[in-house]
């Protein structure tokens, strides 16, 4: 019922993210998607170097010359990176609890938060996640990121929270985890999965407790070889990374 209402109310509003979800499928699935994605990546140059006066000096430049950017960079020069037609307009924040570090908040137009909403579907269903199935998001919950109980339940979620990870709190976890039978995907900070899979282990959990578990994403943090490899013994499912190792230099 929950992705049959995602899907009509993204139908009442134009469809917008059933246009990107169908547009990243077929990308994704063409053997022409790297031309694409070069194509895409000078559209996206070329928008910010005439758009954003951060980036207008490097107009007509290889890609090579742009500048690495971080989060300090975009704090303390925000105005800068805002493109020119999105001034006045009503924007969606987008904010991380800062898992490795300070917190931090972008805004995006609603067409970029239809195509992060597509990704996500898209993505998740590549993994074995469903949009609208019971999920548990672990992370560090705030003003600006808790859902409200009727969000929460529109998009059935639990939300754990991990600004504590001590032994009482990694128990409650595990009864909470256990008890709910519908849950198929837990979503979390690979150093939070990383403890709650030893602590599981450590209890003996077997994929016998968690029968529905379809799928574990790690995401805001490497996910080390033994962490995928405990999550996936107590667990018994898939077990994805969102965060990419680094390339060796």
């Amino acid at each position: 019922m929950r992705n049959r209402g995602f899907w009509t109310i993204d139908w009442l509003k134009g469809r917008t993210v059933r246009k990107h979800y169908i547009d990243i499928k077929n990308t994704m699935q063409r053997k022409e998607n790297v031309n694409k994605a070069r194509e895409s990546l000078q559209s996206l140059l070329t928008h910010a170097t005439q758009n954003c006066s951060f980036y207008a000096p490097f107009a007509n430049t290889p890609i090579s010359e742009f500048p690495i950017i971080d989060k300090d960079l975009i704090r303390s020069r925000h105005s800068e990176f805002l493109a020119k037609p999105f001034v006045t307009a009503k924007l969606h924040r987008m904010s991380t609890s800062g898992s490795t570090g300070t917190p931090f908040s972008v805004v995006q137009n609603y067409e970029k938060r239809s195509r992060v909403l597509a990704e996500i579907v898209y993505f998740g269903e590549l993994c074995g996640y469903t949009i609208g199935q019971r999920y548990a998001f672990i992370r560090s919950w705030n003003s600006q990121t808790r859902k409200s109980p009727l969000e929460s339940f529109l998009q059935n979620l639990i939300a754990i929270d991990t600004s504590r990870l001590d032994e009482e709190s990694l128990e409650t976890m595990r009864s909470l985890l256990k008890r709910d039978k519908r849950l198929s995907c837990i979503l979390g900070y690979a150093s939070s999965l990383d403890l709650l899979a030893q602590h599981l282990l450590e209890k003996g959990e077997t994929p016998e407790s968690f029968k529905r578990m379809k799928v574990v994403i790690s995401g805001s943090e490497i996910l080390s070889d033994k962490a995928r490899r405990n999550l996936k013994r107590v667990f018994g499912c898939n077990v994805v990374s969102r965060y990419s190792k680094p390339c060796p230099l």
